[in-house]
């Protein structure tokens, strides 16, 4: 009776009667994160160095968790604007596809000067920058390799499990400074 009921439900759901093989179903591909060349160790600057410069790939930077950890001594607006110069300046120098994600679309001043490399997304009132990052790397097309730059562990784990490469926010100030 058991065994009937399951067939009942997994013909309901589409899957296939028990011993059954699975028919194909039409899906997203994986994202593959790059595979560090030999003799880079992962967590290293050249490790991030290699992530960054991968051909192709999107860079999406938590903006916050970079800005605070490398001008702690600045205001918040100046955090920003600093993270924005340095992002920028790398994107330049490497032609880089850059996103920096901010919390807080609502905040007075928040909003950066047109930049010609790095695109600045706040988050909307009610959503944290950090699922901003996280629906970015759901929306990036699975072919594309995707760095997330971030010392967020939470962050970390979600996108890495998307198939996205992470870069320590240390490692990217080592690089831009």
């Amino acid at each position: 009776m058991l065994a009937d009921a399951l067939v009942e439900i997994e013909q309901a759901d589409g899957a296939t009667a028990v011993g059954e093989a699975p028919a194909t179903r039409p899906g997203r591909a994986r994202r593959k994160a790059p595979r560090l060349p030999g003799g880079v160790l992962a967590g290293s600057i050249e490790a991030a160095q290699f992530l960054l410069r991968t051909k192709g790939s999107s860079t999406l930077i938590d903006g916050y968790n970079v800005a605070k950890l490398g001008w702690p001594a600045l205001d918040l607006e100046g955090q920003r604007k600093q993270c924005l110069a340095a992002a920028e300046d790398l994107a330049k120098r490497w032609n880089l596809t850059v996103t920096v994600v901010f919390d807080g679309a609502g905040i007075e001043g928040a909003h950066a000067a047109a930049r010609r490399r790095v695109r600045v997304v706040y988050s909307p009132a009610g959503v944290s920058a950090d699922d901003v990052l996280r629906a970015e790397v759901a929306a990036t097309d699975a072919e594309t390799p995707v760095v997330v730059v971030t010392n967020d562990r939470a962050i970390i784990a979600d996108v890495a499990a998307a198939g996205a490469s992470t870069v320590s926010s240390h490692d990217f100030l080592a690089l831009v400074r």
